[in-house]
């Protein structure tokens, strides 16, 4: 039961952002926005078990220190998987259709 709440978060989480990025900008920009939900989500998750976990021992002060720092671990460890893996599919494709992409206006 104490779980359901950190899994129940993840809809909304990052809903705004998507909703904004589908109405703002391109098709491409929208799916590029939307592949960091889960792994920013994981990193999420880890914050908060370790809030969980490391409050009841360290303290709210040091707690959050540690917090931080297994949230730091789990986000640069991620998202260099993750850029890695985008940069992989982004080769095949020219820098200025990148860029095109990310600031065309929506049809």
């Amino acid at each position: 039961p104490s779980f359901g709440g950190v899994f129940a978060s993840f809809p909304i989480t990052f809903l705004s952002l998507l909703a904004v990025a589908y109405r703002s900008r391109t098709l491409a920009y929208f799916e590029e926005q939307a592949l960091g939900v889960i792994p920013n989500t994981v990193s999420i998750v880890g914050y908060v078990l370790a809030v969980h976990t490391l409050y009841p021992i360290l303290g709210l002060l040091w707690g959050t220190v540690a917090a931080y720092a297994v949230f730091a671990v789990l986000a640069l460890t991620i998202g260099s998987w993750s850029l890695r893996r985008i940069r992989r599919v982004h080769d095949g494709i020219a820098p200025e259709s990148q860029v095109q992409a990310a600031f065309q206006e929506p049809e």
